[in-house]
């Protein structure tokens, strides 16, 4: 069964989908950056609909400012992000479910990071994007910059102040003390986040597995690249 979710956020809603099976697990999907709740190649979509078949909840929603949330992109900060992180595990935990995982996708991987707390079972870590605040001084650095001091990013605009929450947040200051068991996957091709960032996760978590894909690009653009993820995010929630 799937139902259509709105959560409350500063007077607005963030919106997406609950795929429910009575089971006593969920995955929380968080998209990256520019994503939504679908994800690239609707790696997420196809992911709940194979947690479907084996029995595994999951839940995801787009972020305020994009896909079908209220607001706009030029809105997000990456403060705001883990305040709409921490309500929907709030979500969550109210509709009762004992195992509590969090996948996240490039951004959305680097969020979950920060998400992290002794509620939570278990983290899935796709191409986890620790370099953000890089990437997005890149985006300043190479795109023309507006009258309001935020950046032109193809038809979109990028806030002054989300690069200014990146540069200010520790992702690693809070997990470093936890031991919540950690898959990180992540493509030797990737462009966007280098593969060196993936060994640095490994290393700062204790409990971490890191499977490699090997030639795989940022958005595991092949068939084959996506099985591997599946198979071995399954295998893991499993």
């Amino acid at each position: 069964m799937v139902k259509y979710v709105e959560i409350k956020h500063n007077g607005n809603f963030i919106r997406g989908l609950h795929h429910y099976n009575n089971s006593k697990k969920i995955v929380i999907f968080l998209h990256g950056f520019t994503g939504n709740k679908n994800e690239s190649h609707f790696s997420f979509a196809r992911q709940a609909r194979l947690f479907d078949k084996n029995n595994i909840d999951s839940i995801r929603l787009d972020y305020y400012g994009s896909g079908d949330s209220d607001g706009e992109f030029k809105d997000m900060d990456f403060y705001d992000l883990i305040k709409q992180g921490m309500k929907i595990i709030d979500y969550v935990k109210s509709l009762g479910y004992k195992k509590i995982y969090l996948e996240g996708m490039s951004m959305g991987g680097a969020l979950a990071i920060k998400l992290a707390n002794p509620d939570i079972s278990k983290l899935i870590l796709i191409s986890p994007a620790i370099n953000m605040k890089q990437l997005t001084q890149n985006i300043f650095n190479n795109n023309l910059i507006l009258p309001n001091g935020n950046a032109s990013f193809g038809s979109l605009e990028l806030s002054r102040k989300f690069k200014d929450s990146v540069e200010q947040i520790d992702l690693f200051e809070d997990i470093i003390h936890l031991n919540i068991p950690t898959l990180i996957i992540q493509g030797t091709n990737d462009k966007a986040v280098p593969y060196e960032n993936a060994l640095t996760v490994q290393q700062k978590i204790e409990n971490s597995t890191l499977v490699t894909v090997d030639s795989a690009d940022h958005l595991y653009s092949s068939k084959q690249y996506m099985d591997i993820l599946f198979s071995n995010i399954l295998n893991f929630i499993k």
